[in-house]
């Protein structure tokens, strides 16, 4: 729902629940009828006013729903329920380690800095999180001993990697040095 729409709408609810309490009002005669019939009329009045506050309610919790994702609109990726944050940078694709290792059932360690170095193994600068570049992530999955080892590289270079890279050449942009 637009918020055009939805302010539009409650709006008209509004007007509706005035308009009608007027009307019982003014035909009950005026100030000594017109209060009963406005009396009667309430529970009409709470539930229009209800109705509106409940769409109200729910259009804003859709709002910041959608709020929340903005920042991974076309980045978000999840293999086997786990979320990998994976980021761009000069055309290279790197995974947040951490994601990563945690569908292994590993955790980063000083030694990957040293056995990877820098070039593919470096902070992203957007976050600072440690990050995989994408030629180093499909040798790190390869190396670890685990059941969904071999399914989680595979989502790698099918779901992450290839799609990258097809976009990159449907843009005409030529393929990083890596």
């Amino acid at each position: 729902m637009t918020k055009f729409r939805f302010i539009l709408g409650l709006t008209a609810l509004v007007g509706a629940a005035v308009g009608f309490a007027y009307f019982a009002y003014k035909l009950g005669g005026g100030h000594k009828n017109g209060l009963v019939l406005l009396v009667l009329s309430a529970p009409l009045l709470g539930a229009l006013l209800a109705k509106a506050i409940l769409e109200m309610v729910k259009a804003y919790a859709g709002f910041v729903k959608q709020q929340l994702y903005i920042p991974w609109q076309g980045r978000y990726y999840e293999f086997q329920g786990t979320h990998i944050r994976i980021f761009e940078e000069d055309g290279v694709l790197w995974f947040v380690d951490r994601d990563v290792l945690r569908v292994l059932d590993k955790e980063p360690t000083s030694a990957m800095r040293i056995a990877y170095g820098e070039i593919d193994y470096k902070p992203v600068e957007e976050t600072g999180m440690m990050a995989f570049s994408e030629r180093v992530v499909v040798r790190v999955v390869s190396l670890i001993r685990h059941r969904d080892a071999g399914k989680f590289k595979f989502w790698i270079e099918r779901e992450v990697i290839a799609p990258h890279h097809k976009k990159r050449e449907i843009a005409g942009l030529r393929a990083p040095n890596r």
